[in-house]
């Protein structure tokens, strides 16, 4: 069954003229004995030409492992052909995967996933998709095929790549298939994420304009997530970032709390502020509810318990040293209770407005700023500030360049204008602060010269 890629996107420029931006719009499921589905995003290319990218996932347990010495492997061909309206093939290209695991058992698994890419350099315009894949010992086949628009990035205006669902990315270490603009992203080619968990996505933004002499040399990046019918369900804060030259890459986390399962729309809107030329672009994507079960407390009221538990930046030193002495689960959450009970604003109520307040920046902060594994958003810089003083009221995001590291400043207009420095010193993504106006906090003005 063929499936036909829907036109999703718009593209609104200086002149107020409205221009459409086609993507895929349901990822391609496979026929035949082998399943597998295939997702599709356009970049920009060579001058002329659009460099349209296709990502495959199928679980290779379906494929027949044959052993070997050390382990156990199956070996797949695929094959991508692409051909224009007239029937003739614009692009194709053929070749084998093995996929090799240790233990015969892991064979049985019932998802035991591959993912793979393949892009062509290839003009805009209408084409057809077939690709193939054929276990080499089982001989077994599945096809996925359907239309396919191939946009063209050829435009002077603002404008965006498409926008590319990712399972996880992060900064390449080294050269590979999967590696873009210099970072790792592993694509999410079903577009299906568990709600609750963090929807990570890559695009990038070309034709940004250069500022005048002390123009403003900085863009508005904003994300809504609309349901089916395109009402607005989940509105993230726009950012300011500035800007690092003529085009942008953006990978970006956000986080799914409170939504069910089901259909949705993302939507990214970018603002040039030296001249006011906008662009949208919106993708579909998917939810599922998480499988719980209902004798356990779920993910939430977990992190919840936790955040309520989690004091350092709240409490003062006094208090600290206390809670640190105290050996049972009850006199802890005795403590606890009567903290919270005492930074309450509103006694009279139900609601403990601070407590809320506490648990809603460390959801926040957990699902934003998290540095690799093991490190939460709350025990880094950025972490620790947001808690501590709550969401700043205008950040300022400077990417890396060839002279300088990326950096973010924080300023807290309802604090007098206080502002917080953080720099990301070694490039992996970890901003570290590195100077304040704060009176607690640390001062260098100086911060520029750290290596």
């Amino acid at each position: 069954m063929g499936t036909v890629f829907v036109a999703a996107g718009l593209c609104t420029g200086v002149t107020g003229q409205d221009s459409v931006v086609a993507e895929p719009d349901l990822p391609l499921a496979s026929e035949g004995e082998i399943t597998f589905y295939v997702d599709t995003a356009g970049f920009r290319g060579p001058e002329g030409y659009t460099r349209q990218e296709f990502y495959v996932m199928l679980d290779a347990s379906q494929l027949k492992f044959k052993r070997s010495r050390t382990s156990h492997s199956a070996t797949m061909t695929l094959h991508v052909a692409i051909e224009d309206t007239d029937g003739n093939v614009a692009a194709e290209e053929q070749w084998q995967r093995e996929v090799s695991i240790g233990d015969e058992e892991e064979t049985e698994k019932v998802n035991f996933p591959f993912s793979d890419i393949i892009g062509f350099d290839i003009s805009a315009g209408e084409y057809q998709l077939r690709f193939t894949i054929t276990d080499e010992r089982g001989e077994k086949k599945g096809i996925a095929q359907g239309d396919v628009h191939v946009p063209s990035f050829e435009q002077t205006e603002l404008a965006t790549s498409g926008i590319l669902f990712a399972s996880e990315f992060r900064e390449a270490m080294k050269a590979g298939r999967f590696v873009k603009q210099g970072w790792d992203v592993i694509p999410n080619v079903t577009r299906n994420f568990i709600a609750g968990s963090d929807l990570r996505t890559y695009f990038e933004i070309y034709n940004l304009s250069s500022a005048a002499e002390g123009g403003d040399n900085s863009f508005i990046l904003g994300y809504t997530l609309t349901d089916s019918a395109g009402a607005e369900v989940k509105p993230y804060p726009a950012k300011r970032l500035a800007k690092p030259g003529k085009s942008a890459v953006i990978t970006e986390v956000l986080e799914t709390g409170g939504l069910e399962g089901g259909t949705y729309y993302l939507q990214a809107e970018v603002l040039d502020r030296s001249n006011r030329a906008v662009v949208r672009t919106r993708r579909m994507v998917f939810l599922s509810n998480p499988p719980q079960r209902p004798t356990e407390l779920t993910k939430q009221q977990k992190d919840d318990l936790r955040y309520y538990s989690d004091i350092r930046y709240v409490a003062d030193s006094r208090d600290r040293k206390i809670y640190g002495t105290l050996e049972t689960r009850e006199e802890k959450m005795q403590f606890l209770q009567n903290f919270w009970k005492k930074l309450d604003p509103i006694p009279g109520t139900q609601e403990n407005e601070r407590l809320i307040q506490h648990i809603v920046r460390m959801r926040h902060v957990e699902n934003n700023f998290a540095a690799g594994r093991g490190k939460r958003g709350s025990d880094t810089d950025k972490g620790r500030v947001y808690v501590k003083y709550g969401q700043p009221t205008d950040v300022q995001y400077n990417m890396a360049s060839s002279s300088a590291k990326p950096f973010e400043v924080w300023t807290y207009e309802n604090m007098g204008g206080v502002r917080f420095i953080f720099l990301d010193r070694r490039g992996a993504g970890v901003f570290e602060m590195v100077h304040s106006t704060h009176r607690s906090e640390v001062y260098n003005p100086n911060w520029r010269s750290i290596q």
